[in-house]
């Protein structure tokens, strides 16, 4: 079997991964409620506006139900990718803190590079200063997430 970088196996980090790419993925969608009521609008980069900007490129029509429940699948689909991903690029252990940042980092930098290249949000250039802060408190809010599991399994390896 093939292992990570401390030994654990493929599998595993698999595993720990799309339960921590779950658990971002679910906080996120508190923090969002959060995020819309601060901006006063869905941001940028929020599922069923980057749904409705790449539908429309390829010339799809979508009802709002429609892109509701694309912008759902996409957020699901997403967020335990990204788990496991960060998961499988570890390159060693590392304070919770530091993986926090890292993921974040991480997270907030694809974005803003990648979204803008595939045409799924606006330019940067033409983002609002605060959709910018957003975005970064946005990836944090999941990164914490996502390390909520190692949180609770060293507190249960503690308590046993």
């Amino acid at each position: 079997m093939s292992t990570g970088t401390d030994g654990e196996g493929v599998a595993s980090i698999t595993i720990r991964g799309l339960v921590a790419g779950l658990a971002g993925t679910f906080l996120l969608g508190a923090f969002e409620r959060m995020e819309r009521y601060a901006l006063g609008r869905e941001p940028v980069y929020a599922p069923g506006r980057i749904v409705t900007r790449l539908s429309g490129r390829m010339g799809i029509a979508l009802t709002p139900t429609q892109t509701r429940q694309w912008g759902g699948a996409m957020r699901w689909l997403y967020g335990p990718v990204l788990g496991v991903a960060s998961r499988l690029i570890r390159p060693s252990p590392s304070s919770r803190a530091g993986r926090v940042i890292r993921t974040s980092a991480t997270i907030f930098g694809f974005e803003l590079v990648v979204l803008p290249l595939l045409g799924a949000v606006p330019p940067l250039g033409d983002w609002p200063i605060v959709e910018i802060v957003s975005l970064a408190a946005h990836t944090t809010a999941f990164a914490l997430g996502a390390e909520a599991p190692a949180v609770a399994r060293a507190a249960a390896t503690v308590i046993l």
